[in-house]
C-alpha cells in the first residue's frame, strides 16, 4: 500500500514539475510514479493472493475435521449400541 501512495505522489510531482523548467524532470517522474503504483499494485496483488490461499487452506482443515469428528460420534454410536445389545444365545 505504500507503494501505491508513494507512486502516486510521485506522479503528482512529476505533473507539476513538467510545468517548470527544466522540463525534462517532469516526464520521469511521472513514468517513475506509474512503475512505483504498478509495483504497489503487483505487491498487493500477490499479498491477497497468498491470503486467499491461506483462507483456503483453513477452510479445508477445519472441514476435514468436523468430517473425522463425525465419523468418530458415529463410531462412538454403534460401538455402545452393540455393548447394549444382549448377547446371542450361541456365542
Amino acid at each position: 500500500m505504500g507503494k501505491m501512495i508513494l507512486g502516486t505522489m510521485i506522479l503528482g510531482f512529476g505533473i507539476i514539475l513538467t510545468f517548470v523548467p527544466p522540463f525534462f524532470f517532469g516526464p520521469l517522474l511521472i513514468i517513475g510514479g506509474f512503475a512505483m503504483m504498478f509495483r504497489g499494485g503487483f505487491s498487493m496483488t500477490k499479498d491477497a493472493a497468498k491470503a486467499t490461499a491461506a483462507g483456503v487452506k483453513v477452510v479445508q482443515n477445519h472441514s476435514r475435521e468436523q468430517e473425522l469428528a463425525r465419523r468418530e460420534r458415529e463410531l462412538a454410536e454403534r460401538e455402545q449400541a452393540l455393548a447394549q445389545q444382549p448377547p446371542k444365545p450361541g456365542s
